[in-house]
C-alpha cells in the first residue's frame, strides 16, 4: 500500500468514524427525547388513574344516593296510598254523618211541623 492509499484509507476510516459519531449523537438525542416523552406519558397515566379513581368514588357515592332516593320514593308512594285510603274513609264517614244529620233535621222538622214543639 502506497502512502497515498494509506492516507485515503485513514481519511475514509476517519470519515466513517465521524459519521458513526454523528449517527450515535442523533440516536442518543432521539433516545433522550423518547425517554422524556415516556416520563411525560407516565405522569399523564398516573394523573389519569387518579382521576379515574376519583370518578369511581363519585359514581359510588351517586349510586348510594340514588338507592336512598329510590327507597324514599317507594316510601312516599306507600304513604300516598295510605293517605288516599284515609281520604276515602273520611269521605265515606262524612257522607254517613251527612245522612244522619239530614235524618235528624227531617225528624226535628217533622216534630215542629206537627206542632209538638218538644211536647210528647
Amino acid at each position: 500500500m502506497t502512502g497515498e492509499e494509506l492516507e485515503r484509507a485513514i481519511a475514509f476510516i476517519i470519515e466513517q468514524q465521524a459519521q458513526f459519531a454523528a449517527n450515535q449523537q442523533r440516536h442518543e438525542e432521539t433516545m433522550h427525547n423518547h425517554e422524556e416523552f415516556m416520563r411525560d406519558h407516565e405522569a399523564a397515566m398516573r394523573d389519569h388513574k387518579e382521576r379515574m379513581r376519583d370518578h369511581e368514588e363519585r359514581m359510588s357515592r351517586i349510586e348510594g344516593v340514588q338507592e336512598q332516593t329510590a327507597l324514599q320514593i317507594q316510601h312516599l308512594g306507600g304513604a300516598m296510598v295510605e293517605l288516599a285510603e284515609a281520604h276515602t274513609r273520611t269521605e265515606n264517614t262524612l257522607a254517613e254523618t251527612n245522612d244522619k244529620l239530614n235524618a235528624l233535621i227531617d225528624t226535628v222538622e217533622r216534630h215542629i211541623s206537627e206542632g209538638r214543639n218538644g211536647k210528647a
